[in-house]
């Protein structure tokens, strides 16, 4: 079977600093192997069709590496840890996961994860390490680890969903999603500082702002007036900032979802993720609180169908694959609220480590994280279209946006102040100022007057 590309490839790293114990994670790590099938699982195609296989045992894709004498360690981590998500998987051959342990000094280590996207989501990756936390402490004590026994498989979940209920679900879904998309929406995102010819997995960079606990508490106070969810303020804001930057009212953004609709599948790794399409029309003559209520809307009845594939909807819009591009839009939007950074597992404490994205599957990616009682605002950019300048300017608009729509949320959209006073005078500058001109005279006149002299 043909090897995957990296954008298939889902990654994640830990920080671990203390006296760790590395057959200990080893060994944490086996138990969650034996734990879900997927992480044993294959692919093969029979017949023409795809079929899945689960292996009894496999071993663990497990690499140590030791750059504590290297002039730059954590640059050298980071390089072995970007060729491992570069690396491509064999689909027929498990296990579709790997691990790196690689060692910056005797107290400070990195865990590095890697996942074919066909076995697991980011969910996953959260779930796997949640777990080791707790197979991790577990061995450190001697005693048995406190987690609950998987009540079903993934495979099981997956034929339930061939069944005539899932059908009928399906079924409802399609219609759902085929009346919202009738009419393809425009492609919205702020005009490139070059025009290129896009190419597949093009370069990406990456901003970051952190957004403080006072204005989060501000956004999530005015989400919480209109029942809404902190994610539905933020992508609001992103409608808001596309709008203003673009000037299209009919907005429609991508953003994730977990597509675990029952607590089994929660505590199962596996690719139960899906993508979904908020599509809402900007009235710039309301406030956000009216944007907000849209938005609001179509989340809820997006999750309520989000069981239907985003590549079957794809298919069924009849829309052009085309590797340089997504299809449908050109900008995501997630909200990340499950973290196990910042704690302490047996004496470790575990961190964040930023692998940086090396591809940009969007023009725009906003991703935000709940950190410290704030926000934590990472915005990946298609490093062929933006330059870092330009998004360093489209972020701080973001946040001048959210000031002023958690002071008065009522204010008409096309009067909320989105540039600095720096940039303000420099358009002002540009205009060339106020001119004098005949008061008694019409505008037809003038016009022709224009005429005349150009």
């Amino acid at each position: 079977m043909d090897s995957a590309v990296d954008a298939y490839v889902i990654s994640s790293a830990l920080r671990l600093r203390g006296p760790i114990q590395a057959d200990a994670i080893r060994r944490s790590l086996e138990q969650i192997c034996a734990r879900h099938d997927v992480l044993r699982t294959y692919l093969q195609m029979v017949d023409g069709q795809l079929r899945q296989y689960v292996n009894v045992q496999v071993a663990l894709p497990w690499v140590e590496s030791d750059v504590s004498d290297s002039a730059d360690p954590l640059a050298d981590c980071q390089a072995a840890l970007r060729r491992d998500a570069e690396q491509p998987f064999d689909l027929g051959q498990a296990p579709l996961w790997r691990v790196r342990l690689c060692r910056l000094s005797d107290d400070d280590w990195v865990l590095g994860l890697n996942v074919h996207h066909v076995a697991a989501d980011a969910w996953s990756l959260e779930l796997i390490q949640q777990e080791l936390a707790v197979m991790y402490q577990a061995e450190m004590a001697g005693t048995r680890p406190m987690l609950p026994t998987p009540t079903t498989r993934y495979g099981e979940i997956a034929a339930e969903q061939q069944g005539a209920p899932g059908a009928d679900l399906l079924a409802q879904a399609k219609q759902f999603w085929r009346d919202k998309f009738r009419d393809l929406p425009p492609r919205v995102s702020p005009l490139p500082d070059v025009s290129v010819r896009r190419r597949a997995l093009p370069a990406a960079g990456v901003m970051r702002r952190d957004i403080d606990d006072m204005r989060t508490d501000a956004l999530r106070g005015l989400a919480s007036m209109h029942d809404a969810s902190l994610f539905m303020a933020l992508a609001a804001l992103v409608d808001l900032l596309l709008y203003r930057h673009c000037g299209e009212r009919d907005v429609t953004i991508g953003t994730p979802v977990s597509g675990r609709v029952g607590r089994d599948q929660e505590t199962l790794v596996g690719l139960f993720m899906n993508l979904v399409a908020l599509r809402v029309v900007v009235d710039p003559n309301q406030g956000f609180s009216s944007l907000l209520n849209s938005v609001a809307s179509a989340s809820i009845a997006a999750l309520e169908h989000q069981r239907y594939p985003f590549d079957v909807l794809v298919e069924d819009l009849a829309l052009t694959r085309d590797a340089a591009s997504a299809p449908l839009f050109d900008v995501l939007v997630a909200l990340q609220n499950v973290n196990l950074a910042d704690a302490i597992v047996a004496g470790i404490r575990v961190g964040e480590f930023e692998l940086g994205a090396t591809t940009a599957k969007y023009d725009l990616v906003f991703e935000f994280a709940e950190h410290d009682g704030g926000l934590v605002f990472n915005l990946t950019y298609n490093a062929d279209l933006y330059g870092a300048e330009t998004i360093e300017r489209l972020g701080a608009h973001f946040e001048r946006l959210l000031e002023a729509v958690t002071v008065n949320p009522d204010r008409p959209l096309r009067e909320i102040a989105m540039l600095s006073r720096a940039e303000r005078r420099q358009l002002d500058t540009w205009s060339g100022g106020a001119s004098a001109y005949p008061r008694d005279a019409g505008l037809a006149s003038l016009f022709a007057e224009q005429v005349a002299t150009a």
